[in-house]
């Protein structure tokens, strides 16, 4: 059951591009340290056995010629990183997070069809406890992997769980941290893992990834944290209430031929607009959570246009301009490390057409954003449904305001 794997150059170099990106916006804190000052840095490595969770579709559900199916992945990771020792307000605030760059491979067990993914990622992580021997830990990494083998419709069964050779890669996950000896800890945890392009080029489906994992974390010196009382310190409280907005824009393809050879082949390839602007109250809990709500304004150019297929009207443009206007409700929450905030959203479709084949209406967001200033930021998140299945991956900027008298 062979599958083409075809890796252009441009692309390639693109990945090392973003990579190096990605690298120097994680290095960026620990730059200029000195001294006491620093960071104290760390490796680890670990080892994840997953499990994929169910695709229906029929390359995924296939078995090879000794009757293995897709099923169980085995992963390894390298990470570099430094943890915070309380110089800044944001370490203390967020009990002392750590973060840093990793590289992760992941290999499918039994089975080579979809190629053995490797990804370059920056991290989080985060402490719930921390005592001198024990720490129960959050875990959320987002990077690029490539490796992996893709669509090639001259295969006897086309993969269409990829279809670009480069992919946005995410973990998120919790665990535990305990003290072996001075510098060395042990750590057992679980991890979701996903990998996707967002469906900005279709036929995919991703792939997520539940697993167990265990690492050792190498300190290789000593960890000195500052403790202050937060209340005592003279810098302002942050604002208890905040209105911000985004817009965000992306493009999306449909996949025509997912289950179905007869679909018409000039539809291969469309590209349609996805835009949205957002307009939303956050109630500030303290310097790391917040939450709130908002109304999301879009325009889904994918809207309709697979029941316009199936009517016979073989157009891009079959579906009338207002049909694929929408507007939703969301819940939102974000846990904020200094300009860092990890985003999400649980929605709902108010107003929007309805046609045969619409994408449900219950929505969901998890992304990031990262604040330029203290009213500017920039975000990238993916819009999915049913809890699994990206919609779109979108890039976004926004500003936020605070009310009279609650500025930094």
């Amino acid at each position: 059951m062979p599958c083409k794997m075809k890796v252009p150059t441009r692309i390639s170099w693109g990945f090392i591009l973003i990579s190096m990106v990605l690298s120097a916006v994680v290095w960026y804190p620990a730059l200029g340290q000195t001294g006491e000052e620093r960071d104290q840095h760390f490796y680890r490595l670990s080892t994840m056995h997953g499990e994929f969770l169910p695709e229906n579709t029929p390359f995924f559900n296939s078995r090879d010629d000794e009757g293995d199916p897709f099923r169980f992945t085995q992963s390894y990771a390298f990470e570099f990183g430094w943890q915070t020792n309380g110089r800044h307000l944001w370490h203390e605030a967020n009990n002392y997070p750590r973060y840093g760059i990793g590289l992760h491979y992941m290999r499918v067990l039994r089975r080579n069809e979809l190629g053995h993914p490797i990804a370059f990622y920056g991290f989080v992580g985060g402490n719930l406890i921390r005592w001198d021997f024990l720490q129960v830990n959050t875990y959320a990494s987002l990077g690029m992997a490539t490796g992996m083998k893709y669509w090639d419709p001259k295969a006897p069964l086309p993969n269409d769980i990829f279809a670009t050779p480069v992919n946005v890669f995410c973990e998120l996950g919790s665990g535990l941290s305990l003290r072996l000896r001075k510098h060395l800890w042990i750590e057992p945890g679980i991890r979701l893992t996903h990998i996707s392009n967002g469906n900005t080029r279709e036929p995919q489906k991703g792939v997520n990834v539940f697993g167990y994992r265990l690492g050792l974390r190498w300190v290789p010196g000593d960890e000195v944290f500052a403790k202050r009382n937060l209340k005592d310190l003279k810098k302002p409280d942050v604002p208890k209430n905040e209105l911000f907005g985004f817009m965000g824009i992306t493009t999306r393809q449909v996949e025509f031929n997912a289950s179905n050879d007869d679909w018409p082949p000039e539809t291969y390839g469309w590209n349609f607009l996805m835009l949205n602007v957002f307009a939303g109250y956050n109630r500030v809990v303290d310097h790391r959570f917040k939450y709130g709500a908002g109304l999301d304004f879009f325009y889904d150019g994918t809207n309709g246009i697979k029941a316009a297929v199936l009517e016979g009207r073989v157009e891009k443009n079959a579906i009338p301009f207002e049909d694929k206007l929408g507007t939703s409700v969301f819940l939102t929450g974000e846990n904020s490390i200094d300009r860092l905030s990890i985003y999400m959203g649980l929605g709902y479709i108010l107003l929007r057409k309805q046609y045969f084949k619409s994408t449900p209406r219950l929505e969901q967001r998890l992304g990031v954003k990262y604040h330029l200033s203290d009213h500017l930021f920039v975000g990238l998140n993916v819009r999915a449904y049913n809890f699994s299945a990206a919609k779109a991956l979108e890039l976004n900027v926004g500003y936020r305001c605070f009310p009279k008298g609650e500025e930094n």
